[in-house]
C-alpha cells in the first residue's frame, strides 16, 4: 500500500511538471501555467480514485498498450513540444566577444543562437560596432549576447587580411581566443547548457503521461457504458506494437523536429537505432499464421519509410560534404522537410517494387539512382560552384563529355565504392527475390498511386499538394544556392520545375507594349535620317572561354605576362572590361547577354535562356538577325558537341546561316593534353571562313581551350612560374596561365592577319567569364558569393574586352566595365548604320547604366547605383517589359522592334 502511494505521488509530480513546463512554454505566463498545474492535479486526483494504478500502466494489456500508442501518435502529430522547460530554472548567461588590443578589425557575417540566425543590424547600436553587411569593429569594445539560458550559439568571423585576435567569454570565464589572421579557424560555437536535458526529458515524459491517463480513463467510461470492445484487443501485445510500427515512426519522426534543434541530431540517431532494433525484435515475437500477410505489409511500408529517410540524409551528406556539422544543422532544422522529401524517394522505390515485383531490388535502384544524381551534383557543385538544375537534364546524351571535365576530379575510391555497391545490390537482390511479392492488381494500383503522387508533387504549383509543400519549402527564386541549401537537393530541384525565366510584371499589356513601340520607332526613324550604310566591315567575335587577367592578384608573381600580346592591343585598339554576369560557368547565359541583347539581372536565378526557352523558338531577335537584314551573312563556330547547351536548335533560331561545330570544323589542332581544341584552331578556322565569304560577315567563335579542368600538363611543359605571398608555387595558376599564354599568341598571329587584311574587318575580342579553380585562391583575393559592393565585387566578373579594326577611322572611347548587352548598339552606333528601336532603346539605357549585373548596377560615370532614379526604374521597367514579351511573352514587339523601320 505504501509503495502504491508513492508511486500515485510520483507520478502526480511528474504529470504536473509536464502539465506546468508545456503550458509555460506556449504561454511563457508563469501565472497561467500554474492555474493550469493546479487543475491538472484536482483531475488526477479524480483519475486515481477511478482506475487501479496495478492496472494504469500494465503495457502487457491490449487496452493500455492502445491507449499508450494513441498518445504518442496523438500528441506527435498534433505538435506537441516544450522549447524550454522552466527556463526560469536555468541561470541565464551572457556570450562577450572582445577584440584583442593587436586587432586590426574585426568582421562578423553570421551570429545563430539555436541555430536561427539573427539579424546582425539589431546589434548596430552597440557600442563602436557597426553594421553594414557585416558587422564589424576596429576598437577593442566587446560585443555582448545577454539572457541566454539553454540556447547554443554559433558566431561565424569573416576571415580578411586585417583580421586580428578576439577572446571569447562566456560570463567571466574565457572560452577560447581565436587569431583570425594566423588560423583556418572562422566559426566558434557555444554549446547548449547542460541541466536542459535533465529538465526536458521528465517535462515530456510527464506531458505524456497526463495525456495517456486521460484518454486511458476516457476509453475506459466508454467501454463501461457502452459495452463497446476495442478494434485489436484480442491480439497480444507484441502483435499490437508491431503493427502501430509505421505510424509510430511517421509521429515520432515528426515529433522530434519539434525538439530543441541543439539536441535533434542525437535524438535522431538514438531514434534509427532504436526504431530498427524494436522492429527486427517484435517481427521474430509476433510471428503467427493469422496475421502472416498483414505483418509482411507492415515490414515493407516500415522499411520503405527507414529507408527513404536514410537515403535522403545520405544525399544531404554527399551535398555538403566534407562539413558533416552543417549537414547536421540541415537535419536539426528541417525534420518536417526531411519526412516530406523522402515520400519522394519512397515514391519512386514503390515504383521500381511495382514493376519488378522485388523489395530489396526496388530499394536498391532507387537509392542507385539517388546516389548517382547526388554524387553528380556534388561534382558539378565542386566544379561550377551551383548544383543540377532541371535544364541540365537536356545535356544527359552529352554524358561522355560531361564526364571527361570532370575525370581528373574523380576519386577512384569512390568509383570502386559505387562498384562494389552495385554488385552487393544485384547479390542481395538474387537472394531475396522470394521475399513478399504483389498482385499484379495490387501492382497497377499503387504504380498508378504513386506515378499520380510523385506528378503532384514534381508540378506541385498545379496540384493539390501546392499548400503542403508551400507550408514546409521556403523557395528563394533570386538565389539557388541558397534554395539548395535550405530545401536540401530534391526540393530545391523541384521548386525549379515550376520557375520560369521570369516573374510576370503587372505592366505587362499589349497597350503598354504597343506606347514603347511607337516611342522608339519614331525615335529610330529621326536617328536613322542620318546614319547610312557606307561601312559595313566584316564583324568577327571571338569569346575566350574563361580567359581572364590572372595578373590582377596583387599577392601572386608572375615570372612573365601571360597576356602581353592581349595588353598591347588593349592600349592600341578601343578595349574595357568585359563585365561577365557571372563567375566561372554559364558560358550560355553570357552569350544570350551579348547575342541577343537580353540581360541576366532579369532572370530568375538557376534559368537558362538556351535550354529553356530559345531552343523552342523558331526565331529570336539577336545581333545576328539584325546584321541579315542588312545583307550579312554568318557562321558560328564552337569545338565542342553541338547539342550542349541546345545550340545545335538555338544557334540557327539566332539567325546564324551555319553552324560549325566540332565534327564540322576543318581546322582541328589539340592542346598537348588532347583534353580540348586548341584556339589557335579556332582563328584558323574564322579566317578560313572570312576569306571564303563573298559578301560581309558576321563570323562567331567560341573557343574550349582553357575550359575546366586545370590538371598537370594539361598545356604540356609550364614555362610560367607564379609564386604566392609565401614564395610557393601554385601550380594551378601555373597551367592556367600556361594556357592563357598560348592563346595569346594564337591572337597576336589572327590579328596580325586582320591588320594586314585587304577588307574593313572588325575583331570583338573577350573572355567569357573567371575560371574556376580548385583552391581558393580568388576567396584569397576578397572574393564574396552574392557580394553587392561593385568596386570590390567587378574584380572577379572583369575579363578583357577588345574592339580591334583595320579600319583607320574606327575607335569607341571610355568603354571601362560594360555589360555585354551594351556592345552591339555601341558598334553599331560607332559605324553609323542605321538602328532598330531596340537598339535605340538600349542606347538610351547605356546613358544611364554601363553595367546590368545580378549583384550590382554601374551607372554611365562607373559609380554604384544604391538608389534608382524615376528615369532609370522607367528604362528598366521597358527593358523587363520587352524581354519577358520575347522569352514568355506573347511577342508582340517580335515583327516591329528589332527591325530597322521602313
Amino acid at each position: 500500500m505504501k509503495n502504491n502511494t508513492l508511486l500515485r505521488i510520483l507520478i502526480g509530480c511528474l504529470t504536473t511538471y509536464g502539465i506546468l513546463s508545456w503550458v509555460n512554454s506556449q504561454t511563457e505566463y508563469l501565472l497561467i501555467a500554474i492555474i493550469a498545474s493546479i487543475g491538472w492535479l484536482v483531475i488526477y486526483y479524480y483519475l486515481i480514485k477511478r482506475e487501479t494504478f496495478k492496472t494504469v500502466f500494465n503495457f502487457k494489456q491490449p487496452l493500455q498498450l492502445i491507449t499508450l500508442l494513441v498518445t504518442v501518435v496523438v500528441l506527435g502529430w498534433t505538435n506537441l513540444t516544450i522549447d524550454r522547460p522552466l527556463s526560469f530554472l536555468t541561470s541565464p548567461y551572457s556570450i562577450h566577444l572582445v577584440p584583442n588590443e593587436e586587432a586590426n578589425s574585426i568582421e562578423i557575417n553570421q551570429i545563430s543562437v539555436n541555430n536561427e540566425s539573427i539579424a546582425l543590424e539589431t546589434f548596430n547600436d552597440s557600442t563602436d560596432w557597426s553594421y553594414k553587411e557585416t558587422l564589424s569593429t576596429t576598437s577593442t569594445s566587446p560585443l555582448t549576447l545577454a539572457n541566454l539560458t539553454n540556447e547554443s550559439v554559433s558566431i561565424s568571423f569573416l576571415k580578411t587580411n586585417t583580421s586580428g585576435k578576439v577572446s571569447i567569454y562566456r560570463n567571466e570565464r574565457l572560452i577560447k581566443t581565436v587569431d583570425l589572421f594566423s588560423t583556418t579557424e572562422q566559426e566558434i560555437k557555444i554549446k547548449v547548457s547542460r541541466d536542459h536535458l535533465l529538465l526536458l526529458i521528465p517535462a515530456y515524459i510527464g506531458m505524456i503521461g497526463s495525456v495517456y491517463l486521460s484518454l486511458l480513463t476516457l476509453i475506459n467510461s466508454l467501454i463501461r457504458k457502452k459495452q463497446v470492445k476495442l478494434p485489436g484487443s484480442t491480439l497480444n501485445s507484441m502483435t499490437i506494437l508491431y503493427f502501430s510500427l509505421p505510424a509510430l515512426f511517421i509521429a515520432l519522426f515528426k515529433w522530434i523536429g519539434l525538439a530543441n534543434v541543439s539536441i535533434r541530431p542525437q535524438l535522431l540517431a538514438g531514434f534509427f537505432v532504436l526504431i530498427t532494433t524494436s522492429e527486427i525484435y517484435l517481427f521474430k515475437k509476433c510471428h503467427t499464421d493469422n496475421h502472416q500477410q498483414a505483418r509482411n505489409w507492415c515490414r515493407t511500408i516500415f522499411y520503405l519509410l527507414l529507408w527513404s529517410i536514410l537515403m535522403l540524409i545520405m544525399m544531404q551528406v554527399i551535398y555538403f560534404f566534407p562539413n558533416l556539422d552543417v549537414t547536421m544543422t540541415w537535419i536539426a532544422h528541417h525534420v518536417n522537410l526531411m519526412f516530406l522529401a523522402s515520400t519522394i524517394i519512397l515514391g519512386v522505390s514503390v515504383l521500381f517494387f511495382c514493376f519488378f515485383n522485388n523489395l530489396i531490388l526496388a530499394i536498391s535502384l532507387s537509392s542507385l539512382v539517388m546516389l548517382i544524381v547526388a554524387i553528380a551534383n556534388y561534382y558539378k557543385m565542386l566544379v561550377v560552384g551551383e548544383p543540377i538544375y532541371p535544364s541540365d537534364l537536356s545535356m544527359i546524351s552529352n554524358i561522355d563529355e560531361i564526364i571527361g571535365y570532370v575525370k581528373n576530379l574523380l576519386s577512384p575510391t569512390l568509383i570502386i565504392g559505387l562498384i562494389v555497391v552495385i554488385a552487393l545490390l544485384v547479390v542481395l537482390s538474387f537472394i531475396c527475390r522470394k521475399g513478399f511479392k504483389l498482385t499484379m492488381k495490387l501492382r497497377v494500383i499503387f504504380f498508378a498511386i504513386f506515378i499520380a503522387y510523385l506528378a503532384s508533387i514534381f508540378y506541385y504549383e498545379k496540384s493539390p499538394l501546392k499548400p503542403l509543400v508551400n507550408s514546409t519549402v521556403y523557395f528563394t527564386k533570386w538565389n539557388q544556392l541558397n534554395n539548395y541549401q535550405q530545401n536540401g537537393f530534391l526540393f530545391g530541384f523541384i521548386t525549379n520545375l515550376q520557375n520560369d525565366l521570369m516573374i510576370k510584371n503587372d505592366h505587362y499589356t499589349e497597350a503598354n507594349l504597343q506606347e514603347i513601340m511607337d516611342y522608339y520607332t519614331k525615335k529610330a526613324e529621326d536617328y536613322n535620317e542620318s546614319a547610312d550604310l557606307s561601312q559595313q566591315p566584316n564583324i568577327i567575335t571571338i569569346v575566350s572561354e574563361s580567359l581572364s587577367d590572372p595578373t590582377v592578384f596583387n599577392q601572386l608573381t608572375f615570372s612573365e605576362d601571360p597576356l602581353p600580346n592581349l595588353r598591347q592591343y588593349l592600349e592600341t585598339y578601343s578595349s574595357g572590361h568585359f563585365l561577365s554576369p557571372f563567375k566561372g560557368n554559364r558560358t550560355a547565359n553570357v552569350e544570350f547577354e551579348y547575342l541577343v541583347g537580353f540581360t541576366n539581372s532579369l532572370l530568375l536565378e538557376g534559368t537558362i535562356p538556351f535550354q529553356q526557352a530559345l531552343s523552342s523558338k523558331p526565331e529570336i531577335p539577336s545581333f545576328i538577325s539584325f546584321m541579315d537584314q542588312l545583307g550579312y551573312t554568318s557562321v558560328a563556330i564552337h569545338p565542342n558537341n553541338a547539342a550542349f547547351y541546345k545550340r545545335s536548335q538555338v544557334y540557327p533560331a539566332l539567325g546564324f546561316d551555319e553552324f560549325l561545330s566540332i565534327d564540322k570544323m576543318k581546322h582541328l589542332d589539340y592542346i598537348d593534353s588532347q583534353k580540348y581544341v586548341s584556339d589557335q584552331s579556332v582563328f584558323d578556322e574564322l579566317y578560313a571562313e572570312l576569306e571564303a565569304a563573298d559578301r560581309p560577315i558576321f563570323a562567331y567563335g567560341l573557343t574550349m581551350a582553357n575550359h575546366i579542368a586545370i590538371f598537370d600538363k594539361k598545356f604540356g611543359e609550364n614555362t610560367i612560374e607564379v609564386l604566392d605571398a609565401n614564395g610557393e608555387h601554385n601550380t594551378e595558376m601555373e597551367t592556367y596561365a600556361e594556357g592563357l599564354k598560348q592563346t595569346d599568341l594564337a591572337l597576336k598571329e589572327f590579328i596580325t592577319k586582320i591588320e594586314n587584311y585587304d577588307e574593313p574587318t572588325l575583331v570583338i575580342f573577350f573572355g567569357d567569364h573567371l575560371i574556376n579553380f580548385q583552391s581558393d585562391i580568388h576567396e584569397q583575393h576578397g572574393y564574396i558569393e552574392k557580394d553587392t559592393d561593385a568596386l570590390r565585387a567587378k574584380l572577379f566578373f572583369e575579363t578583357p574586352l577588345l574592339i580591334m579594326s583595320n579600319m583607320d577611322d574606327f575607335q569607341i572611347e571610355n568603354i571601362d566595365d560594360v555589360s555585354p548587352i551594351f556592345i552591339a548598339p555601341l558598334i553599331l552606333r560607332e559605324l553609323n548604320l542605321p538602328l532598330s528601336p531596340f537598339y535605340v532603346f538600349l542606347l538610351d539605357l547605356y546613358e544611364e547604366f554601363s553595367v546590368l549585373h545580378n549583384n550590382f548596377k554601374l551607372d554611365a560615370n562607373q559609380n554604384q547605383v544604391d538608389e534608382l532614379t524615376e528615369h532609370q526604374e522607367q528604362l528598366l521597367l521597358i527593358l523587363e517589359l520587352i524581354q519577358y514579351d520575347i522569352l514568355e511573352g506573347k511577342e508582340y514587339t517580335l515583327s516591329s522592334f528589332f527591325t530597322i523601320p521602313e
